[in-house]
């Protein structure tokens, strides 16, 4: 017997998001203030399909994980945007 018999999910178990979820980074370039980070993070959340967002402040990089069956890297990009933050790209 192994040790991760009966530990693993079978396939039929696993979320429904978890064969289709994707990440993007992005460069902010606007990112000034912790409470700027706050205010991206709560305004993507409302997002469907985001599953994790996370925000390295030093850098400007942000990182949305998210299902790709319920938004799109351009449903993400236009959210930074409409949150009146700038980004050069994908990093």
């Amino acid at each position: 017997m192994t040790w991760y018999k009966g530990r693993l999910p079978k396939i039929g178990e696993l979320p429904l998001y978890y064969n289709r979820m994707s990440f993007i980074n992005l460069k902010i370039t606007n990112l000034k203030a912790e409470e700027d980070a706050v205010k991206l993070k709560k305004g993507l959340r409302d997002l469907p399909g985001v599953i994790s967002i996370y925000i390295d402040f030093r850098s400007s990089k942000l990182t949305v994980w998210y299902n790709t069956g319920e938004t799109t890297i351009q449903q993400i990009a236009d959210a930074v945007r409409e949150l009146g933050f700038n980004y050069i790209g994908r990093t």
